[in-house]
């Protein structure tokens, strides 16, 4: 059964060992997490609508993904622009759809209050691959949940983190790299009822990339002594409770058409930039906006890699932070939530796209820090030796990447 929201709480560790300072990671789409004792945390699953046991969506909310028709659009209208309100008014709606989880876990289940300097209590939520989407949709309608009439969660109190956990580069709205690799979704070689059988193997594979573009590990997976594939080692039964292929079918699937029209309209790019300029982009400290931002630099994103150590924004105390105050002028916008920290996770085997997400963003916050911009705080955690299902072959690995405080988890 669904919760208030329409979304689907699929599993609960439970409070750990009557712990009354435990964490709750709240984690978006992932699966087979063992029990979090060990870490002093509660592990709560969620299925995003369309999902097993959650709502299905309407015809009224599965159409605002549809590219519009001319005679939708009205005559002389733009379709584009049509599309793009749509996009933007559906993804609005699933970032309060996740605030309104954490309300409602804070008051029915007494979750314990953060306390930030021990590192225990409070929220960390995390959107694991695609559901990173619904990280930059909550952080860009959190002021639209209070404003809509329901109670802002204190961070204070509770919200400790939001995690981008291993997301692949569309999530965050980056542009490819100049030559992209290997994509099975992409594949027009592959009959589109194929695609999502071929994007599990893929997906679920080893890769070793290296520090540029040209040397990104594209496809197939790497041969025995490495790890197989992770979905490949499914049994039936586990393939039968961790897959649902109806949301990514192509051209019916919600999640396929907010993929395909998402990506036409530029939607997440303007999400990510709302959810972590929140300020306005390229708002500065204590001044007016700064100039146009720069175009994006294929090279520099891949001068940014290390090939596989703790990739970090360095900013004089040593963390994996990239860190902007914003100005006294923009603290009287109002931004809630401006102190909660964002949190990148990124694993070393996982597929191209991942890695390429990790140095676009890298290079885009330290642009903004080196023209002093105001951004969130975010901080980068590499996972060393995991590919992009580390919460199922290393849940160990995965669980000290979202709720520690290691820059490198090995």
């Amino acid at each position: 059964m669904w919760t208030a929201n329409g979304l689907h709480i699929s599993d609960d560790s439970g409070i750990p060992n009557d712990s009354t300072d435990y964490t709750t990671l709240v984690l978006i789409h992932g699966y087979a997490w063992q029990s979090g004792n060990k870490y002093n945390t509660r592990v709560v699953l969620v299925n995003r609508r369309d999902y097993p046991g959650a709502l299905p969506y309407t015809e009224e909310e599965r159409a605002q993904l549809l590219w519009p028709s001319p005679s939708e659009a009205g005559a002389g209208a733009d379709e584009t622009k049509l599309a793009t309100a749509n996009v933007d008014a559906w993804l609005k709606v699933r970032g309060r759809e996740v605030h309104s989880l954490l309300h409602e876990l804070v008051e029915k289940e007494n979750l314990p209050a953060a306390e930030p300097v021990k590192g225990t209590g409070g929220i960390v939520i995390a959107g694991w691959s695609f559901g990173t989407i619904w990280m930059t949709a909550l952080l860009a309608s959190v002021p639209l949940s209070a404003s809509a009439g329901e109670d802002a969660i204190d961070p204070g109190k509770y919200v400790r983190r939001v995690v981008f956990f291993d997301p692949p580069f569309i999530a965050l709205g980056y542009a490819p790299p100049p030559n992209p690799g290997y994509h099975p979704l992409l594949d027009t070689t592959t009959p589109p009822s194929a695609r999502p059988a071929a994007f599990a193997h893929w997906v679920g594979g080893y890769y070793a990339h290296g520090r540029t573009a040209a040397t990104l590990h594209c496809h197939p997976p790497l041969p025995h002594p490495h790890p197989p594939p992770t979905l490949d080692t499914l049994t039936p039964a586990e393939r039968a409770r961790t897959q649902c292929a109806m949301p990514a079918v192509p051209g019916v699937g919600s999640d396929a058409l907010l993929l395909e029209t998402g990506l036409r309209v530029g939607a997440f790019a303007v999400l990510k930039d709302r959810a972590l300029f929140p300020w306005g982009k390229g708002k500065r400290q204590g001044r007016g906006p700064g100039p146009e931002p720069e175009e994006e630099d294929a090279d520099l994103a891949q001068a940014n890699a290390d090939g596989g150590g703790p990739v970090a924004i360095q900013n004089g105390d040593g963390l994996g932070v990239a860190s902007v105050s914003p100005g006294t002028a923009e603290k009287d916008v109002q931004i809630l939530w401006p102190d909660v920290e964002v949190r990148h996770v990124s694993c070393e085997h996982s597929v191209w796209d991942i890695p390429w997400c990790l140095w676009s963003l890298k290079a885009e916050l330290e642009r903004a820090n080196k023209a002093k911009e105001c951004v969130r705080a975010v901080r980068l955690v590499h996972v060393r030796g995991a590919n992009h299902f580390v919460h199922w072959d290393s849940p160990e690995l995965a669980l000290r990447a979202l709720v520690g405080d290691e820059d490198l988890v090995e």
